[in-house]
């Protein structure tokens, strides 16, 4: 099963309002040529202030004291979001598991999810989110099940972490999250 693939045409930090939403100490208004040259078009990524609102959000995360917070190195929002998972791990055709999923939390390095069947560590999955709050367009990518474990809550229910293996998802929960809570890993 192939993912399709989706080029996003515009900037994601570009507000309606024609300010960039990357700049959080100050006010940045771009010229009508930087505009229709970057925010508005898929040149965006090679914009100035995107690439630096992008390098401080990602140099943010190392400096969090990681032992104050968890034993993740990114920062997790509880978000119960539907999920379909696909098995990669067992055959190049890939095997669509049947099961319900949701996550549980959701960060820049992976998420948790709840499924009724227990998932094994190590198993490489692809996974796809419909349309929801969080992601207007979806997100769809891959992972590694890390750990696997029943719900202590709910018997008939498994946990795992799944660790994004995709720079892809990694970049667009961190946009989608720096949208709606103002996240930094």
């Amino acid at each position: 099963m192939k993912m399709p693939d989706k080029k996003i045409s515009s900037c994601p930090y570009f507000s309606n309002n024609s300010d960039c939403l990357m700049i959080t100490g100050g006010l940045y208004l771009p010229l009508p040529e930087q505009i229709k040259m970057f925010c508005q078009s898929g040149s965006f990524h090679q914009c100035h202030q995107y690439i630096s609102g992008c390098e401080k959000i990602s140099n943010t995360a190392p400096l969090i004291e990681v032992t104050k917070i968890n034993r993740r190195r990114y920062r997790r929002i509880p978000e119960h979001l539907n999920l379909t998972l696909c098995d990669c791990s067992a055959n190049p055709g890939s095997k669509l598991l049947d099961v319900p999923a949701s996550t549980v939390d959701i960060g820049m390095g992976g998420l948790m999810f709840k499924s009724t069947q227990r998932i094994a560590p190590d198993t490489e999955l692809m996974f796809v989110m419909d349309n929801n709050e969080l992601f207007n367009s979806g997100l769809d990518g891959r992972g590694i099940v890390r750990w696997s474990t029943p719900d202590a809550k709910d018997p008939d229910f498994f946990l795992a972490g799944l660790s994004f293996s995709d720079n892809s998802s990694k970049q667009a929960v961190g946009r989608s999250l720096w949208s709606k809570h103002n996240y930094i890993s």
